[in-house]
């Protein structure tokens, strides 16, 4: 009987968010509960995450769910996003990333709201879930704005809380992706394609009723004639809450130039001594239409093949987004390169988003000019070697960093460096641009003790080159480090770390955990964000009396972890202390509320002097199933019945008893009508059924859907015996239905129906009061108006 209530309240809480009015009273609700989030002043909306793989047979079987739950929500309640991962072929590095975020174990997996993790099949749990969301207003109000592959967010803090835990989100995602994979689905809905700023986004600090104004840029190349959306949204990086998210569909940009060509070739040149050579081209648009930003590039080349393989590359040139028939143009000015005397042809290639890759030229982005231009031997600019001090005592320690004298007009040098011991030999060949002329080298590049050289050479923008340096000779020494102190405690709650400040530790620190019996730290830290303090709280699950190792390592301000310092390993037996004898109490002591209404426990902790203790881990625990209680003490109520709210401080308990008031259930239906009344506490709201009641045979006949849902009942069917099989778990009922047939079975016992089931325009109908009365409503006949009401009231 709980259960069925439960059925009741759901449908309840779904039919709220469809009607203005009945939503209006939700609010006024919701706006009168105690608890940090009752300030909050703006609507929320959930994120739902799906993960999933075109590999996996069950994501292809229960992915659809997901559709269902966010299409019966709404697009302005819920946002449906599916992160494919584990090279199923529609993965990306971020989407495996954030499938490691959430620890997702096994697929499909469904996260609401970035807590709730649960499976696509579990309906009632989901709906739930998406529920309690939906009862809680966000601090933030997310406006967002999409013009030239720049995003413009608008982002407001109404709540004079200030946040410094935030991170802010972005993604993009395809509605519609065609690509077969193993599990037989052609088209995948709503895949994510791009994480902007990574899976991990930007980290965002809000003072009190701040507006922040933020810019992202857009680089992904979006295909013509796709549906794109782009979904930002605010997480927590402690509790993992998404507190509000939002999402703007895209136009995607042109990726091709069918209508760009050039039009104009000028100036051609011979070089003489240091003259200058100029090129000016005129793009212009030829289509009808406006056409996307792209960019231009110029080369010359000694052969007729137009390969890029033994050319001379201008520096990239932009082309702006031009109207029909607007013209742009543009001039290259260089010096010929030292690639000999004789005759250079001249191409150029049109290129969309800076893209490299050659094979995306045609017909309509290239354009060949035939007149040549003359080149003459230049005299050599670079007749002498880099000049290199040798090692001292022809030895390098960690880290590897390869130093030369800086050479005037270098655009580039060129390092080398090779093996020349009889050990297996490393070798390097490394371009390093000006202004930069050192290098530096992970250790793990060289093998320890062994015999290596280097030497460098310049290369000028003219293509001029100097003589390759001395060869200098140095034996690799492995990586002397500096360790800094590290200490552990056992505390209830778990293994508390504690290091020394290293000033070079400007991003923060990472943390490393391994069993005593293993011989390596894993490739991942424990901490899903850099730790800014010098203490970390490790709350994995820890086995009484196992020993534990710990490492810190600091990461600098490129986010790098500094190889030359990590502190001291550290090993600790987990043996948790005694709890500290204190005394709590809690509040209020005895609660009586209504289903979906909320409250407020607190919770008072005393020492032994009868001090009340501030900042005490409090652990929740519920007895009984008629509510929900969460990690800050706020009570849910979901259905009638008693239960115990259990706050828990280092073994001492508290306890508060909780009482859920039901109230009469009424369904009113009318023959003839598709809308059917339902009212819960003297609200009314209404639903648009499958197909209105009818009278057959003197007998009222209703769609089987809405009566068995409306009361929590599962529904089977069976299309190759046209069986109806309709279940309450709850009550312990089972009904069987056969189409067109009189029998009937309750809980496996035969009995006689006066009409059988039928269909009409596809839709199963039943007859109204064997129905309503076997589930345990009253049913009320009202002849002059053809009312059917039914009645539930425990």
């Amino acid at each position: 009987m709980k259960r069925l209530l439960f059925g009741l309240v759901i449908l309840a809480v779904f039919l709220t968010s469809l009607m203005p009015g009945f939503a209006s009273c939700h609010q006024k609700l919701v706006s009168n509960q105690t608890g940090s989030m009752a300030g909050n002043p703006f609507p929320r909306k959930v994120l739902l995450e799906l993960f999933t793989a075109t590999w996996c047979g069950p994501c292809a079987e229960y992915g659809h769910l997901a559709d269902e739950l966010a299409d019966e929500f709404g697009p302005e309640k819920v946002i449906l996003v599916r992160n494919h991962c584990w090279k199923d072929g529609l993965n990306t590095p971020e989407t495996d990333a954030r499938a490691d975020f959430y620890r997702i174990g096994g697929i499909p997996a469904m996260v609401t709201g970035g807590q709730r993790q649960s499976h696509p099949a579990e309906m009632d749990k989901n709906r739930r879930y998406i529920n309690q969301y939906l009862s809680k207003n966000s601090p933030f109000r997310m406006m967002m704005q999409y013009t030239n592959r720049s995003l413009e967010l608008n982002l407001q803090n109404g709540t004079s809380q200030e946040f410094d835990q935030l991170r802010l989100i972005t993604l993009l995602f395809e509605d519609l992706v065609l690509y077969e994979g193993q599990n037989g689905e052609l088209a995948h809905k709503k895949v994510i394609r791009d994480y902007i700023d990574d899976e991990q986004g930007i980290e965002i600090f809000f003072s009190s009723n701040e507006t922040i104004q933020q810019t992202i840029s857009i680089n992904y190349r979006m295909k013509q004639g796709q549906d794109y959306y782009l979904v930002c949204f605010l997480q927590d990086t402690v509790t993992k809450e998404i507190y509000q998210a939002e999402s703007l569909r895209v136009e995607a940009t042109n990726s091709s130039l069918p209508d760009l060509e050039i039009t104009r070739f000028a100036s051609t040149e011979k070089r003489e001594e240091e003259a200058v050579c100029k090129i000016t081209v005129s793009v212009s648009n030829a289509g009808g239409r406006a056409s996307g930003a792209s960019h231009i590039r110029l080369y010359l080349s000694p052969q007729e093949d137009w390969d890029i393989a033994d050319d001379f590359r201008m520096p990239e040139k932009e082309v702006p987004s031009l109207e029909a028939k607007e013209s742009f143009d543009i001039t290259f000015s260089f010096l010929f390169p030292d690639m000999g005397t004789g005759e250079y042809k001249v191409w150029m290639l049109f290129l969309v988003d800076s893209q490299n890759e050659i094979t995306e030229s045609n017909e309509n982005n290239l354009f060949k000019n035939n007149t040549p231009l003359q080149a003459k031997d230049p005299k050599p600019k670079m007749d002498t070697p880099i000049p290199i001090s040798p090692l001292e005592g022809d030895e390098l320690f960690p880290p590897y960093t390869f130093r030369w004298n800086e050479v005037d007009r270098a655009s580039q040098y060129l390092l080398m460096i090779s093996g020349t011991s009889s050990e297996p030999e490393k070798n390097l060949t490394k371009l390093i641009s000006v202004p930069e002329y050192t290098f530096d080298i992970d250790e793990t590049f060289f093998i320890p003790e062994n015999s290596y050289r280097y030497a460098v050479m310049a290369f000028t923008s003219e293509g001029d080159k100097s003589p390759l340096s001395a060869w200098i000779h140095f034996y690799a020494k492995p990586i002397q480090k500096t360790y800094f102190n590290l200490s552990a405690k056992c505390l209830i709650t778990g293994i508390a770390l504690q290091w020394e400040d290293v000033p070079e530790a400007k991003a923060g620190y990472n943390v490393y955990q391994k069993l005593a019996s293993e011989t390596a730290y894993p490739s991942h830290s424990l901490n899903t964000f850099l730790v800014r303090e010098t203490n970390y709280l490790v709350t994995e699950p820890l086995k009484k009396g196992e020993t534990y190792c710990f490492v810190i390592k600091p990461v600098d301000s490129s986010f790098q972890e500094i190889r030359t310092k990590e502190s001291i390993e550290i090993c600790i037996a987990y043996d948790p202390p005694a709890p500290t004898p204190v005394k709590i109490t809690i509040g209020p002591p005895i609660a009586t509320i209504y289903p979906e209404q909320t409250i407020q426990f607190t919770v008072v902790v005393y020492n032994q002097e009868n001090q009340m203790m501030q900042d005490m881990p409090i652990k929740w625990t519920l007895l009984g199933d008629n509510g929900i209680v969460n990690s800050n003490g706020l009570f849910y109520a979901l259905r009638k019945g008693k239960s115990q709210v259990i706050a828990s401080v280092e073994g001492i308990e508290a306890r508060a008893d909780v009482i859920v008031i039901n109230y009469p259930v009424t369904i009113t239906l009318q023959i003839g009508n598709r809308l059917a009344s339902i009212k819960i506490n003297e609200i009314s709201s209404e639903i648009t059924l499958d197909g209105p009641p009818f009278i057959q045979s003197g007998y009222t006949m209703v769609p089987l859907r809405f009566i068995g849902e409306a009361f929590g009942a599962g529904i089977e069917w069976n299309p190759g015996y046209r069986m109806i099989i309709l279940e309450l778990e709850q009550r312990g009922l089972q009904i069987i239905l056969t189409v067109d047939s009189p029998s009937a079975y309750i809980n496996g016992k035969k009995t006689t129906l006066e009409i059988p089931p039928v269909i009409r325009s596809g839709r199963t109908f039943v007859p109204l009061r064997f129905i309503g009365e076997t589930i345990g409503c009253t049913v009320e006949w009202e002849a002059k108006e053809q009312l059917i009401t039914l009645v539930y009231t425990e």
